[in-house]
């Protein structure tokens, strides 16, 4: 699958604001040539998600970690994992040990957000705080009130409804423009910032 030896970034979003900068970004050509109507066009398939992330290190060693890793990944050149930290999906039924198809609450996902990368992987959080991650490799719809996932590999062990703490989608993604800001507040602690923009798996 996609959710393979890269990492995720699954601690929860800390902004120093009342709302988190996302949204979705298509670079688009326009012409003009003034003897007939202009034409615009775009040389991406699909839109690309933006994100911005922060995070609040509490100590030298949680700044340091975090330094690390932006050096690990190297500026934009390498790609990580960001949840939403959403409850994206609810699911309406247990699922079998080995199971690869999540039943929920129609809202559109086949119709309008299906098989649009970089938004193709799941991560399913327990209430014992075990989570594993999944490639979705397709969705149907099964009625006007219930869609299916399709995800690979399949859910091990058993997961009974009651059990799920979150599943939420997961957007690969690069850095945006190489450029990290960490604000260091006092001695031993800091705030990371950094901006994202979703790639093609």
């Amino acid at each position: 699958g996609q959710t393979v030896a890269k990492p995720v970034l699954d601690d929860l979003n800390f902004m120093q604001s009342a709302t988190i900068g996302e949204g979705n970004r298509t670079k688009i050509f326009r012409m003009d040539t003034k003897v007939g109507p202009p034409v615009q066009y775009s040389p991406w398939i699909k839109g690309k998600p933006f994100y911005r992330f922060g995070y609040h290190a509490d100590t030298q060693a949680e700044v340091w970690a975090w330094r690390k890793l932006m050096h690990f990944l190297r500026g934009s050149q390498l790609a990580f994992y960001l949840p939403t930290g959403r409850r994206d999906f609810k699911p309406l039924l247990d699922i079998g040990d080995g199971g690869g198809a999540i039943d929920f609450p129609n809202y559109g996902w086949t119709n309008f957000v299906a098989s649009i990368t970089p938004r193709a992987d799941l991560r399913i959080l327990r209430k014992d705080g075990t989570s594993s991650l999944h490639q979705i490799t397709g969705s149907s719809v099964i009625t006007d009130d219930i869609e299916r996932l399709q995800v690979a590999p399949g859910i091990s062990p058993a997961l009974l409804a009651a059990d799920v703490e979150r599943m939420e989608v997961l957007s690969l993604s690069r850095i945006t423009d190489d450029t990290v800001n960490i604000e260091h507040q006092r001695p031993g602690t800091a705030l990371l910032q950094i901006q994202t923009t979703g790639v093609p798996s």
